[in-house]
């Protein structure tokens, strides 16, 4: 798993966590088969945000940068059948900061995973009210979970270095195996952040965390969802060839559906707690 936009102000627009989920066994050759074509093609480590950085003349940058748009289109190809060629289900939770920031404090800490004791009225742990990206991990936890449930199998979660939120999302998984009553915590296993740069998978996670959060960047704030007259692949089409399957869960945040989400709660949350 991965993010792309850390979701701290309604400047961002938009904040995404996504990844990839499947076997463990599929895990170690889909990441043996992902390096074989980075290194095909000279490249030690993959980043969106590296691979469509453009310069001023339109060119590529970085490790690209001596690459043609027809090159550049051809490594994308082969990362795309790759992904392809895999059983992996995309887990995926877009939110609207400009949303998320509209609510009060204590909504935000709801949405953000705050626990609120009953008998005490009052919340017993703080959630986290200025980071959206607390949203959309909480239901990306609870549908990988829901996957494995349906296997009867632990769900290990893997997630990119975050040094930021990282303290507060395994403070997080804690509080869910604490104050979850469901039977779902039963499958929560271990949950980790690693270097990209050692667990080859969470560049691919990257690459979908990336591209969905263009694609909803655009669809959320009314942007046209068209390929751009350039020569290289836009993510939006990229994040169209990862759905085209259909294996996959997106959850699209914006007011309705955290309207939704609070409708659920049955304390008083216009309460300034």
């Amino acid at each position: 798993m991965d993010e792309s936009g850390l979701g701290k102000n309604k400047d961002e627009q938009v904040c995404c966590v996504g990844g990839f989920a499947t076997q463990n066994s599929s895990w170690k050759t889909f990441q043996k088969h992902w390096s074989n074509v980075l290194a095909e093609y000279g490249i030690d480590e993959f980043h969106s945000k590296e691979f469509w950085q453009r310069r001023k003349d339109g060119g590529l940058c970085g490790k690209y940068a001596e690459w043609s748009f027809a090159k550049a289109n051809r490594f994308m190809g082969r990362l795309l059948r790759l992904i392809s060629s895999y059983n992996l289900h995309l887990l995926s939770g877009t939110i609207s900061l400009e949303d998320f920031f509209s609510y009060p404090v204590s909504q935000r800490k709801y949405l953000t995973g705050a626990v609120y004791h009953s008998n005490k009225q009052e919340f017993i742990t703080s959630g986290k009210p200025n980071a959206a990206y607390f949203v959309p991990f909480n239901l990306v936890i609870i549908r990988g979970l829901e996957l494995g449930a349906k296997q009867k199998e632990m769900v290990h979660f893997v997630f990119d270095e975050q040094n930021e939120f990282s303290p507060k999302a395994l403070e997080r998984i804690a509080e869910m195996r604490k104050f979850d009553n469901s039977s779902l915590t039963q499958f929560l296993g271990d949950t980790v952040y690693c270097s990209s740069f050692r667990v080859p998978a969470l560049q691919c996670a990257d690459l979908a965390a990336f591209t969905c959060r263009e694609f909803y960047k655009r669809k959320m704030y009314g942007l046209p969802i068209v390929a751009e007259d350039r020569g290289v692949v836009t993510p939006m089409e990229v994040f169209g060839v990862i759905i085209r399957r259909r294996n996959h869960r997106i959850f699209k945040l914006q007011r309705a559906e955290m309207d939704g989400i609070l409708k659920k709660s049955t304390i008083d949350l216009k309460i300034k707690w």
